[in-house]
């Protein structure tokens, strides 16, 4: 039986560049390519759509695609100059890869990310590194402060 059953990679940018924010085509193009650079499987074409609020300032693109993994999604905020990034994968892949796509493909200045081990045999494991915050590593001997990290 496996301890851990995917890999969550959430990441924060910032300090992007908001033409590349505001691309669609750059959005589809990223989200079609990144699963066989990462070594995923992509299971249908990506998703993209543009979506604009009650505020000039509140809008953005978003979009997903599902690989055989589970999924990578994008939510990009060009008024803001950031970008959120959810990667969840079945099977472990090359993080540093990851975050230097989006680095290089926003043209982020700044990038904030946490991994999440996920799988429901996890408390059956003891001393497995089950979170990342910003290079800290918190793990399931430190429940308590598990929980406050994530709440």
């Amino acid at each position: 039986m496996k301890a851990i059953d995917g890999i969550h990679l959430i990441i924060d940018a910032k300090y992007c560049n908001p033409d590349k924010l505001k691309d669609e085509k750059l959005l589809k193009d990223t989200l079609n390519n990144f699963p066989g650079e990462l070594q995923m499987n992509k299971i249908a074409p990506a998703v993209v759509h543009r979506y604009i609020g009650a505020k000039p300032d509140d809008w953005g693109i978003s979009g997903l695609i599902l690989i055989a993994e589970s999924h990578i999604i994008f939510h990009t905020f060009p008024e803001h100059r950031f970008v959120w990034v959810d990667i969840f994968s079945c099977k472990e892949f090359q993080i540093t890869a990851a975050l230097g796509k989006i680095k290089k493909t926003f043209q982020a200045g700044k990038i904030r990310h946490w991994v999440l081990n996920r799988g429901i045999h996890l408390e059956k494991v003891a001393n497995t590194k089950t979170f990342l915050e910003n290079g800290n590593v918190l793990d399931l001997t430190s429940r308590k402060r598990l929980t406050s990290a994530l709440s």
